[in-house]
């Protein structure tokens, strides 16, 4: 695509796309995307855009490097240190090429605790800045983070009336004047200032090797040394869930969802014991800001956390230990204890035992585990699958009989049968065990070809009994189709229709 923009600093990839359909004057959201990616199934995706090596032919001239995009004009950079190095590579592969929704859930976007806003925001004085400099407006990236609710320069950030998931997902919305008018803004808080500084500088980050859960877990034990909450190796966690709450208002974390209790399950206790999974960088900004003083860089922590060892080397010399510190004794107390009851109801019975055998004798403990490991899936009997399968595919006859003489019903799909019945996830995540919904839906989910024609057939019957004339361009027009996207078999029905009644 000749004459693609160039993203201006801090632009998002969307923003760029949105404005390249105002230079062009693009109307169409579908012709759009087959400019940019040759693919008219691209998602528009604010935060995690895939299929950037699509993007980043258009800047051969310019060496604009795929990792480039993704570290200077998405929010990857906003995850990529809190995640292990092979997940991050694995991340930046899928935004190369082709996501399907895979980085949110690799990142843990998908089910994080943070609440989203529900559309753009953006800084009227900075939208006015880019006017005056620039001659247009985009959406910078810091906007669109959740946390940061203001500019480090102006002050609080307005929600504008564009949804961040909007119902037509193929769409690029650039931002205008219009859009972004010049509002008051109110003086935006301490912390909100605190967290804006901290993510942009996250933002600013390069590409770098990711610390490891080992690395993190080792320096937040230190951290909390240092700061005196613990008692010996012990973390005292009523001081620092105190400590958090202090610095952050029980309200903020609450509204935030960072709800601080005394549950096993709390993220902060989670955050302050070994690292058994990566943590948002809204967490980490939360505690790292309780513990240090208030010069604390997010940057300078990423540099301490990368000089921890990557791994925690517990077992060293071990066959030496096996030989010197193992007892025969103690090896048939497990051993029986295995081969009677298994290795979790033995390790549930004698803690004790388990633990000495873990600490001197390892090798020998995971070896004789994994050879009497038992089976212990349970079969879930409390459905009966056969008769839920009747009741399902009967309703969903009743479905397809009331609405199959309905020519404007939408495309009926599996996804939307599913929908028409209640708790539609149950019965996709069974339909192994639903034949007679299988062959519902191998029967009467329509085709593309099918629906196609149904709109073709919709239009000319309209037609006919407007008594306007069956012209080729106004079907094809009114049904929103095009000679370009026809099937083959409906292009054959569409032209025996009209070679007949045109």
């Amino acid at each position: 695509m000749l004459g693609f923009p160039l993203p201006y600093e801090e632009e998002l990839v969307y923003s760029t796309i949105a404005r390249a359909r105002v230079h062009f004057c693009i109307q169409s959201p579908k012709e759009l995307l087959d400019e940019v990616y040759n693919d008219r199934k691209v998602v528009a995706t604010i935060d995690f855009p895939s299929h950037l090596q699509k993007i980043a032919q258009h800047y051969i001239a310019r060496n604009i490097s795929v990792e480039k995009l993704i570290y200077r004009h998405t929010l990857f950079p906003l995850y990529a240190p809190f995640i292990p190095e092979k997940r991050r590579q694995q991340c930046m592969e899928w935004l190369r090429s082709s996501s399907k929704g895979s980085v949110y859930l690799s990142l843990g976007a998908a089910a994080s605790k943070l609440p989203q806003f529900d559309t753009l925001r953006y800084c009227p004085q900075c939208v006015q800045l880019q006017l005056d400099k620039l001659g247009e407006c985009y959406w910078q990236r810091s906007w669109q983070v959740f946390g940061v609710e203001c500019c480090l320069l102006h002050g609080q950030a307005i929600s504008t009336q564009i949804p961040r998931h909007s119902f037509h997902r193929h769409e690029y919305l650039p931002a205008t004047p219009k859009i972004c008018a010049l509002v008051h803004q109110k003086t935006p808080t301490l912390n909100t200032l605190l967290i804006a500084h901290q993510v942009i500088e996250l933002l600013s980050r390069r590409a770098q090797v990711s610390p490891t859960l080992n690395q993190w877990t080792q320096y937040y034990k230190t951290l909390i040394r240092q700061c005196g909450f613990n008692n010996g190796e012990n973390i005292c966690y009523p001081a620092i869930k105190e400590q958090v709450l202090s610095t952050w208002g029980k309200i903020w974390l609450d509204t935030h969802g960072f709800r601080v209790h005394d549950e096993q399950s709390c993220w902060l206790r989670a955050i302050c014991r070994k690292h058994r999974k990566s943590f948002c960088y809204l967490e980490h900004i939360v505690l790292l800001n309780s513990l240090l003083d208030n010069n604390w860089s997010i940057n300078q922590v990423l540099e301490q956390v990368a000089h921890y060892p990557k791994e925690r080397n517990v077992f060293v010399n071990r066959e030496k230990k096996s030989e010197n510190n193992a007892s025969s004794a103690q090896r048939n107390l497990w051993f029986q204890s295995v081969r009677k009851i298994g290795p979790k109801q033995a390790r549930q019975r004698q803690k004790a035992l388990y633990a000495w055998l873990y600490r001197h004798d390892h090798d020998w403990l995971l070896a004789i585990n994994n050879k009497y490991k038992r089976d212990r899936r349970i079969i879930n009997k409390r459905v009966d699958w056969p008769k839920r399968d009747r009741v399902i595919a009967k309703a969903m006859l009743g479905i397809k009989n009331e609405i199959c003489e309905n020519l404007s019903a939408p495309r009926l799909t599996k996804n939307w049968y599913l929908s028409q019945i209640s708790n539609p996830a149950s019965v996709e995540k069974n339909m192994h065990k639903l034949p007679l919904c299988n062959q519902f839906f191998n029967k009467y989910s329509e085709g593309v070809s099918e629906y196609q024609t149904r709109r073709l057939t919709r239009t000319i019957i309209r037609l006919t009994r407007l008594s306007e004339p069956i012209v080729k361009w106004k079907v094809l027009r009114q049904s929103g189709l095009s000679e370009e996207r026809l099937r083959p078999v409906t292009n054959s029905v569409f032209n025996y229709v009209m070679e007949k009644y045109g």
